[in-house]
């Protein structure tokens, strides 16, 4: 599966026309962001939302969706499991990774010969379920050994290194029969050191909620924090209308620096103010 091929679709239209979700933010005098940081920030956006989007939209009763996409390649965990019964208390399921189901002679994607992909199943309380998904570098298994995990990219070219790696507890909420809630802390911690010399650090916090009807009608909002870029806190903020439509924000401390609209299907447009071409 391409896990680049996202749930969005674009919602063409022309800033400050009536009907349009989104506005184009007036110029500045200057950019606070490079253009690959502005490159990294799009993705990141894309990719967490993409995830948060395909846990609410492919669980169903005893279903359980996961996923975790990295940045700057095109390797993740996505995925839906089956679970035998739902939750009745608090109980915690043994993780099991790739590797240690293999069979013997099994042809293994070279990213994934290093690396593996690992998930673990707990109940926190009646109706309460958490998918947890993790990435690790081998011989690691156990979703609290907490490690660096590293990769190269190529465009551009450098080393993009989770510190620790890179996990994701998606906490499924069934307890209303009308409407299943789901809740994730996205925070994680990536530098990327480029060939050119320079580093970025890519490091944000943050949390998604999204929630959906019986009738499969989803809504809900997700808000990223990154420290470590521009002279402040850069912002982003993406809600989901119960209509479909996506809209959302970029900012750098009280500016706002990029607009984008969408709706489910296909990737996000964004919109950078002048000064950010």
């Amino acid at each position: 599966m391409n896990l680049s091929k996202l749930r969005w679709s674009v919602l063409c239209c022309i800033p400050f026309a009536a009907g349009c979700p989104f506005t184009v933010p007036p110029p500045d005098d200057s950019c606070p962001l490079t253009e690959i940081e502005r490159d990294f920030i799009e993705e990141i956006v894309e990719k967490v939302f993409g995830d948060a989007l395909f846990v609410a939209q492919m669980t169903h009763d005893l279903e359980r969706a996961y996923a975790l996409t990295l940045i700057g390649v095109d390797e993740g965990s996505l995925g839906i499991a089956f679970l035998v019964e739902g939750c009745s208390q608090a109980t915690t399921f043994e993780p099991t990774c790739d590797s240690g189901g293999l069979p013997p002679g099994e042809d293994v994607p070279e990213f994934w010969q290093t690396h593996d992909r690992c998930g673990q199943f707990a109940c926190e309380a009646e109706n309460i379920g958490i998918a947890r998904v993790y990435l690790t570098t081998q011989p690691h298994t156990d979703p609290d050994d907490r490690h660096a995990f590293s990769y190269e990219i190529t465009a551009p070219a450098g080393t993009i290194t989770y510190d620790p790696n890179p996990r994701v507890d998606w906490q499924i909420d069934q307890t209303d029969p009308q409407e299943l809630v789901v809740e994730a802390d996205l925070s994680q911690a990536i530098t990327i050191d480029l060939a050119s010399g320079d580093s970025l650090d890519l490091s944000f916090s943050g949390e998604v909620t999204l929630s959906k009807t019986v009738d499969d009608v989803l809504s809900g909002r997700m808000d990223l924090s990154f420290s470590g870029l521009g002279d402040g806190p850069v912002q982003a903020a993406v809600e989901l209308a119960a209509n479909g439509d996506i809209i959302g924000t970029i900012k750098a401390g009280n500016r706002t620096i990029a607009a984008l609209g969408g709706s489910l299907a296909r990737a996000p447009h964004f919109q950078w103010d002048q000064n950010c071409p």
